[in-house]
This record gives structure tokens, sequence and C-alpha cells, in this order.
């Protein structure tokens, strides 16, 4: 969590008791609870690798920002960027 948010702002200890007391949470309602959590949470896996997957797509395709396309640079000439060391 240190990458988003400095431990000067919010320590360790703070994270640590916020994730402890939700997994706490979720025991607490038995298996309903937990089958609960588990459908929810796999939701978010499997969209966000539906995310990661389009976003392959589009930055392959030239939508970043620098508007370079990637996915055929090297087709035709795969030698240009990088010397091969003997």
């Amino acid at each position: 969590m240190s990458f988003w948010v400095p431990p000067t702002t919010v320590p360790y200890v703070v994270w640590i008791i916020i994730f402890f007391f939700l997994i706490f949470g979720i025991n607490l309602f038995g298996v309903l609870g937990y089958g609960e959590g588990e459908y929810i949470f796999s939701f978010i896996k499997v969209a966000f690798v539906c995310v990661f997957i389009i976003m392959g797509i589009v930055i392959d395709a030239g939508g970043s920002p620098s508007g370079k396309v990637y996915g055929a640079k090297y087709w035709s000439d795969p030698g240009t960027d990088f010397e091969m060391s003997i």
C-alpha cells in the first residue's frame, strides 16, 4: 500500500488492521459470506483481465499517449533497434 499512500500519511499498522477486520468480517458470516465474497472477488478478477486484454489491444494498435504502433513494429525489420553481441 505504500506505493499509493506513503507510510508517513497512513502507517502500516492501519492497513493491517483494515484488511484484518475485512477478512475477519467476511469469515463471521460463515459459508454464505465467504461464498459471496469469493463471488465478488472473482468477478473483479475476471473484469480486470478483460480490461487488461482490451488495453493491450488498444496500445498495440497505437492508442497509447505516444501514438506509436507497437504491434507491428518489428515485423518488417526486427534488427534495427538493437545490436546483437557475439
